[in-house]
């Protein structure tokens, strides 16, 4: 289930395994983490990533679209790792 959140920082694109989960991930994450962790410094995270893909050239309407989507496929996510 891709996203365009993560498109959009630059964090799919790999090639996926056959159970759908792209072999990079841990990296990808890893390096998301050491990346933005030093910046976050207490911030808050919401407005680090608006920060981010504004400076990116995304409009506000386009990052809450993102964000919508991104919380509905964690709910589902969510809903299916919960046996519902």
């Amino acid at each position: 289930m891709p996203s365009s959140l993560f498109d959009a920082l630059n964090a799919s694109g790999a090639a996926q395994t056959q159970t759908g989960i792209d072999p990079n991930f841990m990296a990808q994450l890893n390096q998301f983490r050491n990346t933005i962790a030093p910046l976050l410094n207490g911030a808050n995270p919401q407005s680090l990533v608006q920060s981010i893909l504004a400076q990116r050239g995304y409009s506000p309407a386009q990052i809450q679209q993102m964000f919508n989507q991104y919380a509905a496929q964690a709910s589902a996510i969510q809903k299916q790792l919960m046996g519902g």
